[in-house]
């Protein structure tokens, strides 16, 4: 239609036919009108969306029109206009959150724009802006190609936005919670920053760890607590001095959420392996020694469950027997009080419940 249409003259017909219609509209014919406006001739087009942000019921898709048809600086600009004066509401900026902002604009009106999102939309526009940051700087590499810089204050600013860290109403209500709606985009991007500004990493591990401080099991929800392990996972891998001396202090008293979390993680499995093998076993035999009679069974705890000997790799499990096996044999008899069993998380069979029984996580 727009091919064949040289002069413009459906196009107010087009418009009037939406006002009639006003709710609920199915703006791709209007989209796809101005995306051939656009090739044929870019200032025509710029006029045209211009007039059409001061339409009172069409302007508010302005942002898809745009999205389907035209993405550079101009269009962008007429975006960020629209949402200083308050005129787009949020939910006629969903088109951008799978694909995000795209397209021939330079770094300046991107960051405007995202900056606009995470004010006026602060939960929801964070992950509106991930998406758009994740696929500009091409941080994923697809095809083949070389990723971008990503730049250092408005990453780490939307890296940080409340959204990834914590439980949001307006999240749930929508039958998501971010990071969990879409992971890899904040995930990849925070690997990604902290590849190309690693002295940002302790800023990242503090917050993990206070993230957990005073947290209960129904605090985190399951996918979050998968997307922070696979954080500290990579933090080690970079600098696994850090972040053991970090987290081992941490690691106690036994059974505060934090620790529970930490001593889970070091004890779990990720990428084939398991976290407590890439810290120094010399720091982790310091650790234990400063409180043996105490640290030693908590170790076995959570230590990888597996025996082995090996010229390459070390056995933890093994060590830990040679080292401190002789506490256990001291241990034996040792009698639990009722006091100690009723502080236990305990799900009893229904069968047999007085023996019947497994302890698990609190």
């Amino acid at each position: 239609m727009g091919d064949l249409d040289q002069g413009l003259n459906l196009l107010d017909i087009i418009i009037k036919n939406y006002e009639k219609i006003q709710h609920n509209l199915d703006i791709r014919l209007l989209a796809g009108y101005f995306h051939i406006i656009s090739q044929r001739n870019e200032q025509v087009f710029l006029e045209k969306i211009e007039v059409l942000s001061k339409n009172s019921i069409i302007k508010k898709y302005i942002p898809e029109i745009i999205m389907r048809s035209c993405r550079n600086d101009n269009s962008i600009k007429i975006i960020i206009s629209l949402l200083q004066n308050n005129d787009i509401k949020l939910e006629f900026l969903h088109s951008y959150k799978l694909s995000g902002i795209r397209g021939n604009i330079s770094e300046e009106i991107l960051i405007t724009l995202m900056d606009l999102f995470l004010e006026k939309f602060p939960i929801q526009g964070s992950l509106l802006a991930i998406s758009s940051v994740f696929f500009y700087y091409n941080v994923y590499e697809f095809r083949g190609i070389e990723s971008r810089d990503v730049p250092l204050e408005f990453t780490f600013k939307l890296l940080n936005m409340p959204a990834f860290w914590e439980k949001c109403d307006e999240c749930y209500a929508r039958g998501e919670t971010y990071p969990n709606s879409c992971p890899e985009y904040w995930i990849e991007t925070l690997e990604k920053f902290i590849e190309q500004y690693p002295e940002k990493s302790i800023s990242f591990l503090s917050k993990i760890i206070e993230f957990f401080d005073g947290k209960s099991v129904m605090d985190v929800n399951h996918q979050q607590e998968k997307n922070l392990k696979r954080v500290l996972f990579f933090l080690s891998k970079m600098n696994p001095s850090i972040v053991w001396n970090t987290i081992k202090t941490f690691l106690l008293p036994i059974r505060e959420p934090r620790s529970s979390f930490l001593a889970y993680w070091l004890g779990g499995r990720y990428e084939n392996i398991s976290p407590l093998t890439m810290f120094d076993p010399n720091d982790i035999w310091m650790w234990v020694e400063e409180d043996v009679e105490n640290r030693s069974p908590y170790l076995a705890s959570f230590i990888p469950a597996k025996l082995f000997h090996s010229e390459e790799e070390l056995c933890l499990a093994r060590e830990l027997l040679i080292k401190y096996g002789d506490n256990y044999e001291k241990g034996k008899g040792i009698k639990v009080s009722d006091e100690q069993m009723n502080s236990l998380n305990i799900k009893r069979a229904k069968i047999c419940p007085q023996w019947n029984y497994c302890i698990r996580p609190r």
